[in-house]
């Protein structure tokens, strides 16, 4: 008996072994939700803090053509601002009150207004803070 285990406890082992080794990557599925989650709260507070200016960033597919997407933007009465950090990410400026509804029936994922002006834009006042 000295330091062999009982066949019982090496088929215990090796299923907690097999287990274990099966379950590597569903360690992780609570903190990938953890972190869908908080990503997901982060974009509604973004998109509930900021106020409508007339400029907007625009999500698209990944997939997508940037240069589609700009046309897109022209089509829908605005005008394109400055490039996001990928490249399905675009600023747009637009006066048009529809100019949301029409980017996303032009197939827009996202259109979000900006919680600070890009460009050359100010408000008034801001100018000569």
């Amino acid at each position: 008996m000295g330091g062999e285990l009982a066949p019982s406890t090496q088929i215990a082992e090796a299923e907690c072994l097999a287990n274990g080794e099966r379950s590597q990557f569903s360690d992780f599925i609570p903190a990938f939700a953890l972190l869908a989650a908080g990503l997901i709260a982060l974009l509604i507070a973004f998109a509930a803090s900021s106020e409508d200016r007339g400029q907007y960033v625009i999500v698209t597919a990944p997939w997508a053509d940037t240069v589609q997407t700009i046309r897109q933007i022209s089509s829908t009465g605005g005008g394109f601002l400055e490039f996001g950090g990928f490249s399905n990410i675009v600023l747009a400026a637009s006066s048009d009150p529809d100019f949301v509804s029409s980017m996303q029936a032009e197939g827009a994922w996202l259109v979000l207004p900006l919680p600070r002006l890009a460009g050359c834009f100010a408000l008034s006042g801001e100018a000569e803070k």
